[in-house]
């Protein structure tokens, strides 16, 4: 009987140290996605912020644009540009990828209640998985773009004020 009863406490013990696990990977998976939501934002509030006041602290810095060159300057606006266009893009590429991610799951509950399968699950999730690969890539270029904008623009800067 201390037997039995030693693996009943054993397995109800790992069913709470899992119950508290799945818990955990709930949270952490809010917060991924807290975290993506808010990357998104911050890419476009901040390269727009930086377009804007750079074009405007430039203006009032330097009257006299023909003494300096000024292709680091517009090389730096065009980064930003690009960050701005490429998480766009983003945008547009995730919205596709969850559209056709929420198709194949209603396809699975229609199948799973007996129904004719509407699409071909396999290509929809090649698809789906180029649009999240492009997704993640359009996302990492974009704060490329914005970094490199802002070390393009502290440079010219640095060398001509």
């Amino acid at each position: 009987m201390d037997n039995e009863q030693e693996e009943k406490a054993k397995q109800e013990k790992t069913e709470k140290h899992i119950e508290k696990l799945e818990k955990y990977a709930d949270s952490t998976q809010k917060a991924i996605e807290y975290s993506i939501e808010r990357f998104d934002i911050l890419i476009i509030s901040l390269s727009s912020s930086s377009l804007v006041v750079s074009i405007g602290f430039v203006k009032n810095l330097f009257t006299d644009f023909k003494s300096i060159d000024t292709s680091l300057l517009k090389f730096s606006w065009l980064l930003f540009a690009l960050a701005l266009i490429m998480n766009l893009l983003s945008q547009v590429t995730g919205y596709f990828a969850n559209r056709i991610d929420l198709d194949i799951t209603n396809d699975i509950i229609r199948t799973k209640q007996g129904k004719d399968s509407k699409m071909n699950q396999i290509c929809e999730q090649c698809i789906m998985s180029v649009l999240n690969t492009t997704t993640q890539a359009l996302n990492l270029f974009s704060l490329f773009a914005f970094i490199s904008g802002i070390s393009v623009l502290i440079y010219f800067i640095s060398n001509n004020v």
